[in-house]
């Protein structure tokens, strides 16, 4: 009974914090480079949200995309732009995708990342403003 409060407090009320911690650790300068890119997402036509993660997050064609700006690096910052796949297609296995990921990262700018049964696929840069961000967009 004892193991079980612990891990309830732990779940409930550290956990939780931890997050929150995150969230107050970015610097005015990332929180600002978060609401431009937020703010050119909305202007471009897409209804973006900040999602649990501090990650802006939105929808075009039924796709969800995420934009994390780091809280980490401060200067310059760094911003992924990724899209994450639940899983793989039925035609291509973990294997073949792993394979692929290094001839394609010889001679595109973006990145796939795999994981055990799922996959992500993103752009990471490292800015002091928005505007590379707002050109690279598309």
């Amino acid at each position: 009974m004892k193991r079980f409060f612990v891990l309830f407090i732990l779940g409930v009320v550290l956990f939780p914090m931890m997050s929150f911690a995150q969230e107050n650790e970015y610097t005015p300068e990332q929180l600002a480079l978060r609401s431009d890119i937020f703010n050119f997402v909305k202007e471009e036509g897409f209804v973006p949200e900040i999602d649990s993660y501090g990650d802006i997050k939105f929808k075009s064609e039924g796709d969800v995309y995420y934009i994390a700006v780091s809280y980490q690096d401060k200067s310059p910052m760094y911003v992924s732009f990724y899209r994450y796949f639940g899983s793989y297609p039925a035609e291509f296995s973990r294997d073949v995708v792993v394979m692929a990921t290094g001839n394609l990262n010889l001679y595109k700018g973006i990145k796939i990342i795999c994981f055990e049964d799922a996959y992500r696929i993103g752009a990471d840069m490292y800015v002091n403003s928005a505007e590379p961000i707002k050109d690279a967009f598309y």
